[in-house]
């Protein structure tokens, strides 16, 4: 399930995957999310209504203040502070890296998501093959795009991994 269109205005996105023939609706109860990906800071507290008390957060360090804080009408939480409220409300594990830094390393700002995407991968949580991940990568990219998406896959799987053990 996804929200499409608010994105354009600047409001917050959100998109929702379910696994499984069991589920009859593609929207996650509250309470019943695995894995919480958070492009965003704020957005992880925002989302986590969903989570389960076994869920998994997996949480880009990255600040994006709206408007608000921005103009000094409200307040952007510290990264301190929101892991701590993570914690607090029952999520089981969270895996904080700036997945900014590791695309940039991989040669692309635009392949953050492909961090995030690794570093979820690495919580074990999903039952699709990494090198199902990687062949689809490979076929849907070309040239640099291929190799940096590659790249920053691993990396987020790499820190995620460093992060958990």
């Amino acid at each position: 399930s996804e929200t499409i269109g608010i994105a354009q205005r600047g409001a917050p996105v959100n998109s929702m995957l379910r696994l499984g023939s069991a589920h009859q609706v593609p929207l996650i109860p509250l309470g019943g999310g695995d894995i919480l990906i958070a492009l965003e800071l704020v957005e992880a507290l925002r989302n986590l209504p969903f989570m389960s008390k076994s869920s998994h957060v997996v949480l880009n360090t990255q600040r994006i203040e709206p408007i608000t804080a921005l103009l000094r009408e409200g307040t952007y939480l510290s990264l301190e502070t929101i892991l701590e409220k993570l914690k607090k409300n029952s999520v089981r594990v969270v895996v904080s890296l700036d997945a900014m830094k590791l695309a940039e390393k991989a040669g692309s700002r635009l392949s953050v998501n492909m961090v995030m995407l690794g570093a979820a991968f690495a919580t074990e949580l999903f039952p699709i093959k990494i090198e199902v991940v990687k062949a689809v990568i490979e076929t849907r990219f070309s040239g640099k795009a291929r190799l940096a998406n590659m790249m920053a896959f691993d990396l987020g799987y790499q820190a995620s991994q460093q992060a958990l053990n």
